[in-house]
């Protein structure tokens, strides 16, 4: 629940408690007061005022998007402020991150200039829809499609695509996996772009290999 839903139960809780003391006059509050919580009214109002706090925490928060979005992607979706999760809670099903290759890790960002050694595809992406797939039964949403991870390769080809092919194999559990004679869809599918290693992938798809290899566009 968000720290917004928080304040607001706990003030409801107080306004009620408020709103008791307000409608007993000056005289009351003395004299009736300490009689009244010492007796069973006491004991039922408090637990029907938590009994109203828990509903609105745990039953009126929402914890999705009301709506998939379907046919749209997040563009650059590591230029927002919280990259994958705004996405995943505005409910987009596809979300695209540009990635290059430098001293052996793939990073994630637009510009080879703008680079972090924090923003790696696995910290950003990899690893925190494995941790959604597992919390969601095997999806990235629980009643929802196969979710579409988009990566644009901008530095050099060959080595880049040598470098993805283990990290992608870590969490070949959730990959849809591609093979010579059929495509077998999971929560996760990964589509290239940019620098593609075509003639590569195509030769690994004719031989059998790399089951979970991505596919390309």
């Amino acid at each position: 629940m968000s720290t917004f839903s928080r304040v607001s139960s706990a003030r409801h809780c107080s306004d009620a408690l408020f709103f008791l003391t307000l409608a007993l006059s000056p005289g009351e509050r003395e004299t009736r007061f300490p009689h009244w919580l010492a007796s069973g009214r006491f004991i039922f109002f408090v637990f029907f005022v938590f009994f109203v706090c828990f509903c609105e925490r745990f039953l009126c928060a929402a914890p999705g998007p009301a709506a998939l979005v379907r046919d749209g992607f997040a563009h650059n979706d590591y230029e927002h402020k919280r990259p994958l999760v705004d996405a995943l809670e505005l409910g987009f099903c596809a979300v695209e991150a540009d990635i290059y290759l430098v001293d052996g890790r793939i990073l994630v960002g637009h510009d080879a200039d703008k680079l972090s050694s924090e923003r790696t595809l696995s910290s950003l992406y990899l690893e925190p829809l494995a941790k959604r797939v597992r919390e969601n039964g095997g999806k990235v949403f629980r009643d929802g499609p196969e979710f579409l991870l988009l990566i644009d390769v901008k530095s050099d080809t060959e080595p880049t695509y040598a470098a993805l092919k283990p990290l992608l194999a870590k969490y070949a559990p959730m990959l849809t996996k591609f093979t010579a004679n059929e495509i077998r869809t999971n929560a996760v599918t990964i589509i290239l772009s940019g620098n593609r290693p075509i003639e590569t992938v195509s030769r690994e798809a004719a031989e059998g290999r790399a089951a979970t290899r991505p596919t390309l566009i």
